[in-house]
């Protein structure tokens, strides 16, 4: 479990659980506005290789380019840059999916 506090003054919590030996199941939470849920997986199928799927819901507004970074999802793994492709309108939700090929 870990805590997240942003430049922002945002506050977060994030929390992984073990399924398996190469999946987790992610789950994270802002509790400052606009608020955010995520729920998702990470998979490592190798020492090399990590993929993971999120869904979220956000509420409240959001202005032209406001970004979250990946790493309140992931806190593992805080020196990977990670693209996102989108980010929610106001009162909607969504899909993220991220393939990573590490060196």
């Amino acid at each position: 479990m870990a805590f997240n506090f942003d430049y922002g003054g945002g506050l977060g919590v994030s929390a992984r659980k073990v399924l398996g030996k190469q999946t987790d199941l992610i789950y994270a939470q802002s509790f400052t506005y606009p608020y955010r849920q995520t729920f998702g997986f990470d998979i490592k199928p190798n020492a090399t290789t990590a993929m993971q799927f999120t869904v979220f819901e956000s509420f409240g507004a959001q202005g032209v380019g406001v970004f979250t970074p990946a790493s309140n999802i992931n806190p593992a793994v805080p020196n990977n840059q990670r693209a996102l492709l989108a980010q929610p309108s106001q009162g909607t939700g969504g899909f993220s999916f991220s393939f990573q090929k590490l060196f």
